[in-house]
């Protein structure tokens, strides 16, 4: 008999809609269409109905995702996103950003205090 070694968890990840690059679920705000408009959501928000797509908090990303109709592909939206407010946007994906800052920080705080109880 071998002994395998414990496997490790790899933490899930997301493709920007914006870049195109894949990053940790946790680095990317989290959009939807609600009412034919685009809306952001995450910590502390109830998830929408329907598909969502990932962004990463950066005015470039939004930008190239407004630019390239990524929003349309990523939610398979037939109605169209309509008129698109990117200063709104940006608001919004600027007060998601802060919100994964947050929430990233708790999740790591209480890591280290499951760690601390279970050292000696």
């Amino acid at each position: 008999m071998t002994a395998s070694a414990p496997q490790t968890k790899r933490p899930s990840e997301r493709t920007c809609v914006g870049c195109r690059r894949r990053a940790a679920t946790g680095a990317l705000a989290r959009l939807a269409v609600r009412d034919g408009e685009l809306v952001f959501w995450g910590p502390g928000r109830a998830r929408p109905a329907g598909r969502g797509a990932a962004l990463h908090a950066d005015a470039a990303c939004l930008h190239a995702a407004l630019k390239t109709g990524a929003f349309g592909r990523a939610f398979r939206y037939k109605g169209g996103i309509g008129m698109v407010d990117e200063a709104d946007l940006l608001q919004q994906l600027k007060a998601a950003a802060a919100a994964l800052i947050n929430t990233n920080a708790s999740r790591g705080e209480a890591a280290l205090r499951s760690e601390n109880r279970m050292s000696p």
